[in-house]
């Protein structure tokens, strides 16, 4: 049975911005889209706004190896699990989160041509 309490599973859908490959880890970024509807007066003005949030990912091995072939404007499906680190800077305590991905998916290459 699954223990809900411990469950620690990141599932997107988004667009790669960037990818930076390191000794043994592969980073990504990708931007995921949505849209903000403001709760308004009822003004017919009142459309959605596009927002783009942008997530750190880490690939190890295959997966960074072929996260390693993702270029800019590629859409991804990916799956993994959120990471927190935690550091001092300035006598101020940071804090980052990045995505450890165990599966990733090309939706749609940036450069191929869909019918």
């Amino acid at each position: 049975m699954l223990d809900h309490q411990s469950m620690n599973l990141v599932v997107l859908v988004g667009y790669v911005g960037s990818t930076e490959i390191k000794e043994k880890v592969t980073a990504v970024n990708i931007a995921t889209k949505s849209r903000k509807f403001s709760a308004g007066n009822g003004d017919e003005e009142n459309k959605p706004e596009e927002i783009s949030e942008w997530h750190r990912l880490a690939g190890f091995g295959a997966v960074g190896k072929y996260m390693a072939t993702l270029q800019k404007g590629d859409l991804v499906s990916v799956q993994g699990r959120l990471v927190s680190e935690e550091w001092e800077s300035d006598g101020k305590k940071q804090r980052s989160y990045h995505i450890d991905v165990t599966n990733i998916t090309t939706i749609r290459r940036k450069n191929s041509k869909t019918e």
